[in-house]
């Protein structure tokens, strides 16, 4: 089978689409990408790239087209939506011609936020008569919400009139969780949808042997260690709170690892605030992550508690 996989994120960047595509190719598939210009988490392109022009390159046996991509930037909400935006309008505009000699069997679209990059996706598998599968990680709108960056009503009931659109126009839904199955229904109107969830790291299980950086923090008597997202909609202010409860307890230290479009604003506050119990780390390689795990003495995850949306009726 000769499947094309579409997904903003992709190669040198660090997401479960990347382990799929080469267990697809070890497998016997024969696999080719449409993805961006790499530049998560830190909001810039990754050395060697340029953000204008395409690109083809060939990783693992897996030919990758790369269209041009705005990069997200780092905690602004405008950025971010002209990231998001440049995907999608470009893979409308080049993906056709840098994939014009190639004929696929099925179009696979990796979707994390935002939904809407399965939209160049339809429009190419209607060119090549082929069917679309649509893996959906995220919930829109209510991501687009839980993030805070749209909070007019009306605008997110355009959101989730554009959402309908883009589940219409698929031939297959996977969710990666049963809990997305009733939500993701109300919007797909027939369409069918599988539950086909998300694989560990093979880190998480097989952890290699290798040197851990040292954390200021980890180590320590009590420490409560968040990795991952950092957010709005991981409600990292809670983190906040909860450390500046807690300064007077010398021996209990919160760690962060990861990075997101909070973080800077969590860098702010803790120095503002002079919580010297709350320790941003940044981000660290996911093999590292089973063994900064074991050091710590409590996981911690959090979540905006949002209000459940009103669907559109029909």
């Amino acid at each position: 089978m000769k499947i094309l996989i579409v997904t903003q994120y992709f190669w040198p960047e660090n997401f479960r689409i990347n382990d799929l595509a080469r267990s697809l190719v070890e497998r016997g598939h024969a696999v080719e990408v449409l993805t961006g210009k790499p530049n998560y988490p830190e909001g810039k392109i990754y050395p060697g790239y340029v953000a204008w022009g395409c690109r083809t390159e060939l990783w693992q046996g897996i030919k990758i087209f790369r269209v041009p991509i705005a990069s997200r930037g780092s905690g602004s909400g405008v950025r971010l939506a002209l990231n998001y935006l440049s995907f999608i309008l470009s893979g409308l505009l080049f993906a056709p011609w840098m994939s014009r000699k190639s004929r696929y069997d099925v179009l696979f679209v990796y979707a994390p936020s935002p939904i809407f990059q399965a939209i160049p996706a339809s429009f190419l598998g209607w060119l090549k008569g082929c069917p679309v599968a649509l893996w959906v990680q995220d919930l829109w709108p209510e991501s687009a919400q839980a993030t805070g960056y749209i909070r007019s009503s009306a605008l997110l009931k355009l959101l989730e009139i554009l959402v309908c659109y883009v589940y219409r126009h698929t031939d297959l839904l996977l969710v990666q969780s049963k809990a997305f199955k009733s939500p993701v229904a109300l919007l797909a109107h027939g369409r069918p949808i599988v539950y086909f969830p998300n694989s560990v790291e093979p880190a998480f299980f097989n952890p290699p042997a290798m040197e851990l950086p040292e954390i200021p923090g980890l180590a320590g008597e009590f420490s409560v260690l968040f990795a991952g997202n950092v957010g709005a909609g991981q409600a990292v202010e809670v983190i906040l709170q909860a450390a500046e409860i807690l300064q007077d307890y010398p021996s209990i230290h919160f760690v962060v690892v990861g990075t997101g479009s909070r973080w800077d604003w969590m860098r702010r506050q803790a120095e503002q605030r002079g919580l010297h119990n709350l320790h941003l780390a940044g981000h660290y390689p996911v093999e590292t992550m089973p063994g900064l795990m074991r050091q710590a003495s409590a996981l911690l995850v959090s979540l905006a508690n949002l209000p459940k949306m009103v669907r559109v009726q029909d």
